[in-house]
């Protein structure tokens, strides 16, 4: 292991090769440049999805906590999206009752068609098929 002194002469000696080696490769710096950049934002863009998942599952958890009867069917639910207890009729009567105002439901089934429609376009732009 390099006493901090040596590691002092390794930084100073690396420096020059480093500014000659981007000097010589000054057209591909734009290029790094802007891939970095992508990664930044990339990175950014997946955490903030991930977020909004988890977001969005704590909502369908709340909003369904009172209307599913057990831990078991709730289980079921989140562990399988997509799945045959969604299309439960008795469940969306339910949430149907949970949310009684006059614009609830509607607001609350136009808000995730949206969020479903926005994913499936992240799908084709990814091309990634229903179901996987």
């Amino acid at each position: 292991m390099a006493t901090g002194i040596e590691t002092a002469g390794l930084i100073l000696a690396a420096f020059p090769l480093v500014i000659s080696a981007l000097e010589h490769y000054e057209n591909g710096f734009q290029v790094i440049r802007e891939w970095i950049r992508f990664k930044g934002e990339f990175a950014a863009f997946l955490n903030a999805l991930i977020r909004q998942r988890i977001f969005f599952r704590q909502n369908v958890e709340e909003l369904l906590g009172p209307i599913v009867t057990s831990e078991y069917d709730m289980s079921v639910l989140l562990d399988n999206p997509g799945g045959e207890a969604w299309a439960d009729e008795t469940l969306n009567a339910r949430l149907r009752q949970r949310l009684p105002g006059k614009y609830e439901y509607e607001s609350y089934a136009t808000t995730v068609s949206y969020i479903l429609e926005t994913l499936h376009k992240l799908m084709a732009k990814l091309k990634i098929a229903e179901g996987r």
